[in-house]
């Protein structure tokens, strides 16, 4: 007798538990948004960087073209950095720094010619005014691009781009 009371009060248990398990609901509480596949972007930005009489370096945007696509190639790391050459910073919203690249000086070009000896020769020319580009990968967060230029003593930066 005592086993079938016993019996009883676990098969009313069994019961309960499974009739309030098959009650719960499968769905999330919280709704999630539905994710945007959005196809990959590149950023083209066109600036003109001059000198004046004094030295005094400016940097100035031209264009900014977003089209839609993938970069093929990473950008070329610059090592040993000198005095002149650009640092250029990727910001987000908040100004933090997504990622940070170089670019030797545009304003300094060096060319390779067969003088008149039929010898390769190299002749560095300084210019004034030069027109420079960058492309780069956009990513969703990127909203500012912040030139520096690389001197003796800080960084002195030129402008900052806001992009749209």
């Amino acid at each position: 007798m005592l086993f079938s009371k016993l019996s009883y009060k676990v098969s009313i248990v069994i019961v309960l538990l499974f009739s309030f398990l098959s009650c719960a609901s499968n769905q999330k509480a919280i709704s999630e948004e539905p994710t945007v596949n959005t196809p990959p972007k590149l950023l083209f930005l066109n600036y003109e960087l001059s000198k004046s009489t004094n030295g005094e370096k400016k940097i100035n945007l031209i264009n900014q073209i977003t089209a839609e696509g993938r970069l093929k190639e990473k950008p070329t790391i610059v090592e040993n950095t000198q005095p002149g050459d650009l640092q250029y910073f990727i910001l987000d919203k908040d100004l933090k720094e997504i990622d940070t690249q170089y670019i030797k000086n545009p304003l300094i070009k060096t060319f390779e010619f067969i003088n008149d000896h039929g010898e390769f020769e190299k002749k560095t020319i300084d210019l004034d005014t030069v027109q420079f580009h960058i492309r780069l990968q956009l990513q969703p967060q990127t909203k500012y691009i912040v030139f520096k230029e690389l001197t003796e003593n800080k960084p002195k930066t030129h402008i900052t781009t806001k992009i749209e």
